[in-house]
């Protein structure tokens, strides 16, 4: 009796993905010989584009000397975007041409995932030229694939700071997780290292740099040079300042090298509050407000656009009697936006954190801040409103969003530490080191993408550990300030997929695949 097997990918984890039995995987490529056999392979969003090395390693295992039957057909490419469906169907008639020729040992099942041929329909006619990333990003989701690089790239080039933020767990006063200070960790970000970096970026299509973290960027030696390489490449580059290490000839050669973004972290609207959050430095107030003022004189002065100035208010106690003052504040040195963002909670700033009825006061305040930036001048960045919803009710808070939507953030942004681990996201999940390995090795490879994987369904990978042995999915989670970035690939998902296509394929019963075949 001729036996059947269901192959839907090279790998185990591939095939783990598309929703069969992983138990008939195992079975067909561990036999030392299949003998008498016929081999379905279902065409889905998981292995649309890898159906010829499927079938090459699927030959070498039936038919062993004829195993390079299909080596003359090339693998699908997703671009050019304006053709996708059309050669994507030509490609598959490939395949079934090149299957017969097994006489029906391997059989293609190209109904398998109905979504499939829709959602490539939908992407070769609505797709917006010039615009090709970002679909590629939603198609990556779409089919659990990195096609593209990361939007953002975010690089923590050192781990020193000049200010003491009360809040903040490497250099807090009041901090138990506050860092011990050593050689390692005075290491700055080589520049070698960060253009090598900036090379694969230029090349994986990635559009933003974003230089900050756990210490204080403009400390950075290369600073200027690292800002203008990026623009050079093609990209925004945007850094995060406390404003307190700049002086007026960095801030101009800042705004003349094209830097994108300058975003001033104040968190406060007077001298009496910012000396609360930073003991010790309450008259620096004035210097970090000076500097957002010189940084908008100069980019009048040379007629430029950027960078764009932000005002970056960490929301604390002590800033709620302070919330609209904020914005006027802003508005007065000449700021572009108003950043307000929650701190992430530890223990030992938990005090710090409003409580819910002063989160209900904030929310309320919404509709007059907003008119208040517009009056001004200025805008407000639109993602602390959900914020302040999902705090005030603990179930909308991150974890119920990553419970039960899952996390997109993977094919969106990435993060690499001062000492070139990357990480998943802000949380710091270690997921690849680019020390010796190549940043586009790493993002486009397998170990990555289990983990980009992961986050995308949550369930059933709720205990997994990241690259140094700690919970992948941890309590920074639940306190996820990357609302921006997860809004951001939803609207890709809603812009670039047809209407009612779910993201992510139900698992599949064997019979199917059956019934569909003749």
């Amino acid at each position: 009796m001729t036996r059947q097997f269901i192959i839907a990918a090279e790998t185990r984890e591939d095939y783990a993905k598309s929703g069969y039995d992983v138990s008939q995987f195992e079975e067909f490529f561990a036999d030392s010989d299949v003998g008498l056999a016929t081999v379905y392979i279902p065409v889905h969003r998981y292995n649309f584009t890898m159906l010829r090395k499927l079938l090459s390693s699927v030959a070498a295992k039936v038919f062993g000397e004829r195993r390079h039957l299909f080596d003359s057909l090339d693998e699908f490419a997703v671009e050019p975007l304006d053709s996708i469906h059309t050669r994507f169907r030509k490609h598959l008639s490939e395949m079934e041409t090149a299957t017969r020729k097994t006489g029906g040992a391997v059989q293609i099942v190209k109904d398998a995932d109905p979504d499939l041929l829709k959602t490539l329909a939908h992407i070769e006619k609505n797709h917006v030229r010039g615009h090709e990333s970002g679909t590629l990003r939603a198609l990556g989701y779409f089919s659990a694939r990195a096609f593209v690089g990361p939007k953002h790239l975010l690089i923590d080039p050192l781990k020193i700071c000049d200010l003491n933020c009360i809040y903040c767990k490497n250099f807090s006063p009041i901090s138990d997780m506050k860092r011990e200070d050593s050689p390692r960790l005075r290491d700055v970000f080589p520049l070698a290292d960060y253009k090598r970096m900036i090379d694969d970026a230029a090349e994986m299509r990635v559009e933003q740099i974003d230089v900050c973290g756990g210490g204080e960027p403009s400390l950075h030696p290369d600073l200027l040079e690292m800002g203008r390489y990026a623009v050079e490449k093609g990209m925004w580059f945007n850094i995060s300042t406390n404003g307190l290490s700049l002086t007026k000839e960095k801030i101009e050669a800042l705004v003349e090298a094209g830097v994108t973004t300058i975003t001033f972290s104040v968190s406060a609207a007077s001298e009496e509050t910012y000396e609360i959050t930073h003991p010790g430095y309450g008259k620096r107030y004035w210097k970090v407000l000076d500097n957002i003022r010189h940084a908008r004189l100069r980019r009048m002065e040379l007629k430029k656009d950027v960078p764009q100035l932000l005002y970056l208010v960490a929301v604390t106690k002590p800033v709620v009697p302070e919330f609209l003052d904020c914005i006027r504040e802003a508005a007065r040195v000449g700021a572009d936006r108003v950043w307000y963002q929650f701190l992430h909670v530890h223990d030992f700033n938990a005090s710090f954190k409003p409580d819910a009825s002063e989160m209900q006061q904030l929310l309320d305040l919404m509709p007059e801040a907003h008119q208040l930036a517009d009056d001004l001048g200025v805008t407000i960045d639109p993602y602390f409103e959900n914020q302040l919803i999902w705090s005030i009710d603990p179930s909308k808070w991150s974890y119920g969003i990553l419970n039960t939507g899952g996390c997109p953030v993977g094919y969106f942004f990435s993060a690499i530490s001062h000492e070139r681990v990357l990480g998943f996201c802000c949380g710091a999940m270690a997921v690849g080191n680019v020390r010796e390995k190549r940043l586009k090795d790493e993002w486009f490879g397998e170990h990555y993408n289990g983990y980009r994987y992961a986050a995308q369904v949550y369930k059933g990978y709720e205990d997994i550990q990241d690259d140094l042995n700690t919970p992948f999915f941890r309590e920074w989670c639940n306190h996820c300030d990357n609302h921006n970035f997860v809004k951001e690939m939803n609207e890709l998902i809603v812009t670039y997929l047809p209407p009612g296509v779910q993201p992510l394929n139900p698992a599949l019963a064997d019979e199917a695949i059956f019934a569909a075949t003749p």
